[in-house]
């Protein structure tokens, strides 16, 4: 699980960074295919969906599984 929040981290932080949204999709999803049950991946994804491709859908989705998925988190508020 130690590797999945690493990779949920650091879609966080490209995601942050606003301009590396391929890399935040890229490690959200690692960070997902790893076991991450860290709603900040969905909210990483979500963003980027938003972001760069502007399908709204999607991003609305993302966005609701990161909410439901880590109510709690700072992270996930920020976003």
């Amino acid at each position: 699980m130690g590797i999945a929040l690493a990779y949920a981290n650091l879609a966080d932080a490209y995601a942050v960074a606003a301009t590396a949204y391929d890399s935040a999709r890229m490690a959200a999803r690692e960070a997902l295919k790893r076991g991450s049950q860290a709603g900040e991946s969905h909210v990483v994804l979500g963003y980027a969906s938003y972001a760069t491709d502007w399908d709204l859908g999607k991003a609305e989705r993302e966005m609701r599984i990161g909410v439901t998925s880590s109510p709690n988190s700072a992270d996930v508020a920020m976003l």
